[in-house]
Protein backbone atom coordinates (compact mmCIF):
# COMPACT_ATOMS: atom_id res chain seq x y z
CA UNK A 1 0.00 0.00 0.00
CA UNK A 2 2.74 2.09 -0.10
CA UNK A 3 3.84 4.69 -2.79
CA UNK A 4 7.06 4.25 -4.14
CA UNK A 5 9.34 6.60 -1.70
CA UNK A 6 8.06 4.72 1.12
CA UNK A 7 8.44 1.68 0.04
CA UNK A 8 12.24 2.15 -1.02
CA UNK A 9 12.50 4.02 2.40
CA UNK A 10 11.24 1.02 4.38
CA UNK A 11 13.51 -1.55 2.75
CA UNK A 12 16.31 1.10 3.09
CA UNK A 13 15.79 1.45 6.56
CA UNK A 14 15.65 -1.80 8.02
CA UNK A 15 18.31 -3.11 6.15
CA UNK A 16 20.39 -0.04 7.50
CA UNK A 17 18.81 -0.31 10.93
CA UNK A 18 19.49 -4.76 11.17
CA UNK A 19 23.26 -3.38 10.33
CA UNK A 20 23.64 -0.87 12.87
CA UNK A 21 22.14 -3.12 15.44
CA UNK A 22 23.81 -6.71 14.27
CA UNK A 23 26.98 -5.40 12.54
CA UNK A 24 25.74 -7.96 9.05
CA UNK A 25 24.38 -6.29 6.23
CA UNK A 26 21.26 -8.30 5.26
CA UNK A 27 21.59 -9.76 1.80
CA UNK A 28 17.88 -11.36 1.91
CA UNK A 29 14.66 -10.44 2.73
CA UNK A 30 11.26 -12.12 3.69
CA UNK A 31 8.31 -9.72 2.60
CA UNK A 32 6.33 -9.16 5.58
CA UNK A 33 3.34 -11.76 5.76
CA UNK A 34 4.45 -12.67 2.54
CA UNK A 35 3.26 -9.62 0.70
CA UNK A 36 4.57 -8.81 -2.96
CA UNK A 37 3.99 -8.32 -6.33
CA UNK A 38 6.24 -7.19 -9.14
CA UNK A 39 6.40 -3.66 -7.95
CA UNK A 40 7.93 -4.97 -4.54
CA UNK A 41 10.05 -7.41 -6.28
CA UNK A 42 11.73 -4.23 -8.00
CA UNK A 43 12.21 -2.41 -5.10
CA UNK A 44 13.90 -5.07 -2.46
CA UNK A 45 16.24 -5.81 -5.58
CA UNK A 46 16.57 -2.12 -6.04
CA UNK A 47 17.26 -1.50 -2.10
CA UNK A 48 20.37 -3.97 -2.91
CA UNK A 49 18.93 -7.70 -1.50
CA UNK A 50 20.27 -10.23 -3.35
CA UNK A 51 17.09 -12.18 -2.89
CA UNK A 52 13.22 -12.36 -1.32
CA UNK A 53 11.28 -14.90 0.56
CA UNK A 54 7.60 -15.00 0.06
CA UNK A 55 5.32 -16.91 1.99
CA UNK A 56 3.56 -19.08 -0.31
CA UNK A 57 5.10 -22.98 0.12
CA UNK A 58 6.41 -24.63 -2.81
CA UNK A 59 9.10 -26.00 -4.61
CA UNK A 60 12.16 -24.04 -5.56
CA UNK A 61 13.26 -24.82 -8.84
CA UNK A 62 16.03 -23.28 -11.58
CA UNK A 63 13.13 -21.73 -12.93
CA UNK A 64 12.24 -20.04 -9.79
CA UNK A 65 12.62 -16.01 -9.26
CA UNK A 66 15.05 -15.07 -6.82
CA UNK A 67 12.94 -12.42 -5.69
CA UNK A 68 9.66 -14.74 -5.40
CA UNK A 69 11.09 -17.57 -3.10
CA UNK A 70 8.54 -20.08 -1.63
CA UNK A 71 8.83 -21.03 1.76
CA UNK A 72 7.07 -22.67 4.25
CA UNK A 73 6.77 -21.13 7.50
CA UNK A 74 7.67 -23.34 10.30
CA UNK A 75 6.94 -22.54 13.72
CA UNK A 76 7.49 -24.14 17.57
CA UNK A 77 3.87 -25.74 16.96
CA UNK A 78 5.06 -26.95 13.72
CA UNK A 79 4.75 -31.48 13.89
CA UNK A 80 7.79 -33.45 12.92
CA UNK A 81 5.54 -34.60 10.25
CA UNK A 82 4.32 -31.81 8.56
CA UNK A 83 8.33 -30.38 8.79
CA UNK A 84 8.63 -33.82 6.53
CA UNK A 85 5.84 -33.16 4.37
CA UNK A 86 7.09 -29.72 3.61
CA UNK A 87 10.31 -30.75 3.24
CA UNK A 88 8.95 -34.02 0.86
CA UNK A 89 7.42 -31.70 -1.26
CA UNK A 90 9.49 -28.80 -1.89
CA UNK A 91 12.10 -30.41 -4.22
Amino acid sequence: ALDDAELGHELEASRSLIERELGVRPEVFVYPLGAHDTRVQRAAEAAGYRAAFAAQGGPVTAETARFAVPRYAVEKSTSLFTFAYYFRHSR
